[in-house]
């Protein structure tokens, strides 16, 4: 797995590439803004990007958006001391595929790294308990909640929802699928409908409640 660092403290970001080099991950480098992290990503076209969040330039969010947009086979996975959950919705609306806080320890960050190359979302402990409760409090906003009993979903919804789980991006989705763009977004919109529910970030904990 090659890996591109976001980050512009230099001390954490020399530990972090010594870390992972110690786990025999391979690092592109490290880059100290948003805007070179676009760069050096469209350049080197890594495995991963570590983004921090708070960046000069561009913050984490828009480079991560920026990255996903061009580079569908890149996973971005937050690395920051940002616990706020607006900013965990914005990344994962922005194509993040994990949000890690900076305060795990070594074997946190390997296992979560493995859970990513096994196709599964990274998240720190506590965020998926966050993610829930967005998804209760759109529950309880709906007049319906979730459908009970049967199941709500086709195959192909359900297809389509874990790869929006996974930090695909409709491009890529639509591409595995051999669908356009357009029959994603709908699928997407249908799905919500049917679940009663109004964010990507809940469509996410769904998945990660009920069908993971």
């Amino acid at each position: 797995m090659r890996i591109l660092i976001a980050d512009d403290h230099p001390i954490y970001a020399e530990g972090l590439r010594n870390l992972l080099l110690s786990y025999d991950y391979s690092v592109d480098g490290i880059v100290r803004t948003g805007a070179e992290a676009i760069r050096e990503a469209l350049r080197r076209r890594p495995d991963v990007v570590l983004m921090d969040l708070n960046m000069p330039e561009m913050d984490g969010i828009g480079a991560t958006k920026k990255i996903v947009e061009q580079l569908p086979e890149t996973r971005v996975i937050v690395l920051t001391g940002i616990e706020e959950e607006e900013s965990l919705f914005r990344a994962l609306q922005a194509g993040a595929s994990g949000y890690l806080l900076k305060n795990l320890d070594a074997e946190e960050l390997k296992r979560n790294l493995e859970d990513l190359a096994s196709g599964r979302t990274p998240f720190s402990p506590g965020l998926e308990e966050t993610l829930l409760r967005e998804f209760q409090r759109g529950r309880n906003a709906g007049s319906g909640g979730v459908p009970t009993g049967e199941e709500p979903l086709t195959e192909r919804q359900k297809s389509i929802l874990a790869r929006l789980a996974a930090g695909r991006t409709y491009k890529e989705i639509g591409a595995q699928l051999y669908i356009s763009e357009r029959t994603v977004k709908y699928h997407i919109k249908q799905i919500k409908e049917t679940l009663d529910l109004d964010t990507q970030a809940q469509l996410i904990s769904y998945y990660h409640s009920y069908l993971s």
